[in-house]
């Protein structure tokens, strides 16, 4: 296998997250940002951030409306809770991870086995966690309130409830990380209130 430099990866994926944080910003105007992930694949041998405020999130309840009703509660709250981290409508960066991509492909691509089952995949993942951590402590993604309001977290697309929690607790205040499991649970019980009545 292509020797992983793991000094050379926390480099670039520092300055890409630092990157891509700063887009997703803009994107947004600034305004209510409330989640900021890392997506990499199950395999961590690719990396990609992405992030949602309430105003998109609005813009995507929006437009389901008309596909969905309920005979227990308010059909746009309902749907709200359950998109909330869906992360499907989030904006996506990638770019920002082009050097970052490089260095985990060729690794990767080289002995995939020993990749996985050689420990570079956790490496990766841990990796990720402590850049985000890092960028915490400068206050990158806020101090005080501001902070407070956004949820940082690791995504694979298809992990449990356990796995995006067990992520968070590590990287969020516990505050933030309590409110994000309440809202993981109330977005699955909302979920079970709806129906689905057709695309519109």
């Amino acid at each position: 296998m292509v020797k992983f430099d793991s000094c050379d990866f926390r480099q670039h994926l520092l300055a890409a997250c630092l990157k891509s944080f700063t887009e997703v910003q803009r994107l947004c105007n600034g305004e209510g940002l409330y989640g900021f992930s890392l997506m990499l694949d199950r395999f961590g041998s690719a990396i990609a951030a992405m992030g949602q405020s309430e105003a998109r999130l609005e813009e995507s309840v929006s437009k389901e409306l008309d596909c969905w009703t309920s005979t227990t509660a308010n059909v746009a709250d309902l749907v709200r809770k359950t998109k909330k981290w869906t992360c499907e409508d989030w904006l996506s960066i990638e770019q920002s991870f082009d050097a970052v991509n490089s260095l985990l492909n060729t690794s990767y691509v080289s002995d995939p086995h020993e990749y996985v089952g050689g420990g570079t995949s956790r490496l990766v993942f841990l990796s990720c966690l402590e850049v985000l951590a890092e960028l915490d402590v400068r206050e990158v993604f806020g101090k005080d309130r501001s902070r407070e309001s956004i949820v940082l977290n690791l995504n694979v697309g298809d992990q449990s409830d356990e796995e995006l929690l067990r992520w968070a607790v590590q990287i969020n205040p516990y505050d933030v990380y309590a409110r994000f499991s309440a809202e993981l649970q109330e977005s699955h019980l909302a979920f079970k209130e709806l129906t689905y009545i057709g695309s519109s």
